[in-house]
């Protein structure tokens, strides 16, 4: 929902980037290397991945509700490193 009214975008897509990270992990440890999605493959995951970070990275758009204290060059930067972490932990959970 947030990612949707563009409100702390960057934060809401560290948590999908660290879900998604969570499930390229279980999905890599069930399948045997297919890439596509059709038949169990990461693929999906992937461009979730992808899309969160574009959209850490670019911040909100213009018709975005925004919050000053909640977007700016400090908060993408806090996104991006909260996906990482997220991310990692997600991995390293799933292993344990």
């Amino acid at each position: 929902m947030l990612i949707t009214v563009g409100l702390a975008l960057p934060l809401a897509a560290a948590a999908v980037v660290a879900n998604m990270v969570g499930a390229y992990a279980a999905i890599q440890a069930s399948t045997e290397g297919d890439f596509f999605a059709g038949t169990g493959g990461p693929e999906l995951e992937l461009l979730y991945v992808g899309a969160a970070f574009a959209l850490i990275l670019t911040g909100p758009g213009r018709l975005a509700m925004r919050v000053p204290a909640l977007d700016g060059p400090k908060m993408r930067l806090l996104g991006a490193v909260l996906a990482i972490v997220g991310g990692i932990a997600a991995v390293v959970v799933f292993h344990l």
